[in-house]
């Protein structure tokens, strides 16, 4: 019956608050596998057409794109591979936002979760699931169509506000409290087996 039907959402570590809010920083992450499904040469064209000189961009992760995408990169763009869990939470606590710009349908990416840890904003393609949790925290300001460099370009521009960042970071740790933290997978797993 749907009365008994439960959807509980995954959840990560908590990585604590962070030290400085990601206004402070300029780089700007993208965590996955650099392939044509996860949007990673989307992302280097449309920071290719306006965002070289502001930020940094660090690609997390290996792919059959790597090496294209680093013989492509301009000024300000680095790869440094697959790190260990830890790293990627210390890169995050440290940066500005993260960026999800999937082609392709995902579920919940637990990269999303551990960016919402952090307090980062995140900007992700409209096409995954990842957008919905987006939504519900701060609405439609960082989601964009994949098939459009000029929208992803559109929420790149806003990470220029200093506290638009800082206002984004905080929603996203105000959801990942509320919903995607230990305490509450624990809590909403008991009370799913009391049911």
């Amino acid at each position: 019956p749907p009365g008994r039907i439960l959807v509980k959402p995954h959840f990560v570590k908590d990585c604590g608050p962070r030290s400085s809010p990601p206004s402070t920083s300029q780089r700007l992450l993208y965590v996955g596998r650099l392939s044509v499904e996860k949007g990673s040469e989307l992302l280097l064209a449309a920071w290719q057409a306006e965002y070289g000189e502001a930020f940094e961009l660090v690609y997390v992760g290996d792919g059959p794109l790597r090496r294209s995408l680093e013989a492509n990169a301009p000024h300000g763009v680095s790869f440094i591979g697959t790190q260990s869990p830890d790293s990627v939470r210390e890169l995050m606590l440290a940066s500005r936002a993260l960026i999800l710009p999937s082609r392709w349908y995902e579920g919940l990416p637990m990269v999303l979760l551990e960016a919402m840890a952090a307090g980062l904003p995140i900007i992700v393609s409209e096409i995954a699931a990842a957008s919905e949790y987006v939504r519900q925290a701060e609405g439609d300001r960082y989601i964009f169509d994949p098939s459009n460099q000029q929208d992803l370009t559109r929420a790149l521009r806003q990470l220029f506000d200093d506290e638009e960042v800082d206002r984004s970071g905080r929603a996203m740790r105000q959801a990942f409290e509320n919903t995607y933290s230990e305490a509450n997978a624990a809590n909403g797993l008991m009370a799913a087996y009391g049911a």
